[in-house]
């Protein structure tokens, strides 16, 4: 639906001239309805850290617009849809509970918080003590994990590790793997778990 222009095919500069990101087709979903600024909505949403409406095509100026065809015969998987309330119902039972999947909705919000900020301070002084205390949040963060794993926590001035390197979990991915245990566990349909997603 995408795709990708290297620039510098296009110009005789030496530097990276970087590129450009075309839209050359739109998608639509088996019922008619197109992808653009609504996406597939899930049965069950589990929130996420990056925020669709800030960085998705529908953040750009000129995105195309939302938009509907004929829909395609096909019948959808009604045992699939008598199981999403108990899905749903574990789920809400299992993350109330969870105490890595509560820390990672209370990252949500300090990023949220972060991010909604609309002053920066020109006080240099002002700047470093709220970098200090974003990196010894981060740093507390990553220790409250370190020491439940046995391995020494950081110390102040300590890089703190990212991705793979750290050893929070993601608590996110985590629960999606525990929705599809789930699914399984109650039958589901007999059919895959990409099956399943692609046909509801």
């Amino acid at each position: 639906m995408q795709t990708l222009v290297d620039l510098n095919r296009l110009t005789r500069a030496k530097e990276p001239q970087g590129q450009l990101k075309l839209t050359i087709a739109k998608f639509y979903r088996i019922n008619g309805s197109s992808t653009q600024h609504r996406g597939v909505k899930p049965d069950i949403a589990i929130p996420s850290v990056i925020d669709s409406e800030e960085v998705g095509e529908s953040a750009q100026k000129n995105a195309l617009p939302w938009d509907e065809i004929a829909a395609t015969r096909y019948r959808g998987d009604r045992r699939l849809a008598a199981l999403t309330p108990e899905l749903t119902r574990r789920h809400q039972a299992r993350v109330a509970s969870n105490p890595d999947y509560q820390a990672f909705l209370h990252d949500l919000e300090f990023t949220r918080q972060q991010r909604e900020k609309t002053t920066v301070s020109l006080l240099e002084s002002q700047r470093r003590t709220e970098r200090e205390r974003v990196e010894t949040w981060q740093r507390e963060r990553e220790n409250r994990y370190r020491v439940a794993k046995g391995l020494p926590p950081l110390k102040p001035g300590d890089e703190i590790p990212e991705g793979k390197d750290s050893v929070i979990p993601d608590a996110a991915l985590e629960e999606s793997t525990r929705i599809v245990g789930d699914l399984i566990a109650l039958g589901g349909t007999g059919k895959p778990p990409s099956a399943l997603v692609m046909g509801h």
